[in-house]
């Protein structure tokens, strides 16, 4: 959501531009995406909302490596266009983009008893030492209740269980942590 200070002005459209490239290499052009109107806010400022469109930028990093992605906003009023560009150098974040070692099919946690039945797949393993099973009791802070030896390379699927033996009561939050050799 983006709130417009335009002090009693009409904004009449808002649009984000942004694009992703790969680090050291020359940008291509921005993606225009409209942001639709939302609400009067007083004062004569607007909110205007996030888009419904869907924007992936992974899909756009099409590689390994360091990317960019590279934004700025544009205001158009009754007195003109109106960019929030970070002081005309745009806003920009760099992210890496890493090919897993493993390609897992499934991960599964089923309460017994008094126990929790965790079940992964892989189809693909490449220099896969072991797994680390991690538990949280509020899905932000994991700790490790357990390691599972990996195939190390296969192509072939591999199927792998873990018994947390001391479940909490209400939720538990399960994750798998990777390691190469």
């Amino acid at each position: 959501m983006k709130t417009f200070k335009n002090n009693g002005g009409d904004v009449t459209g808002a649009k984000l531009y942004y694009r992703v490239y790969k680090e050291l290499s020359a940008p291509g052009a921005f993606i225009e995406v409209n942001l639709p109107y939302d609400s009067e806010l007083g004062g004569g400022d607007q909110k205007w909302d996030e888009t419904a469109s869907n924007i992936n930028i992974l899909a756009l990093a099409t590689s390994n490596g360091t990317w960019v992605i590279e934004l700025y906003w544009k205001a158009t009023s009754n007195e003109g266009d109106r960019f929030d560009n970070n002081g005309g150098s745009n806003y920009n974040r760099t992210f890496s983009v890493t090919t897993l070692p493993i390609e897992l099919t499934s991960f599964t946690a089923k309460k017994q008893e008094n126990t929790t039945q965790l079940n992964w797949t892989t189809s693909t393993e490449e220099n896969n030492d072991f797994f680390t099973i991690e538990k949280s009791l509020d899905g932000i802070n994991f700790e490790a209740i357990g390691t599972k030896a990996g195939a190390g390379n296969s192509l072939e699927v591999r199927e792998y269980n873990f018994t947390d033996a001391k479940p909490a009561n209400g939720k538990n939050y399960y994750r798998l942590k990777q390691t190469d050799f």
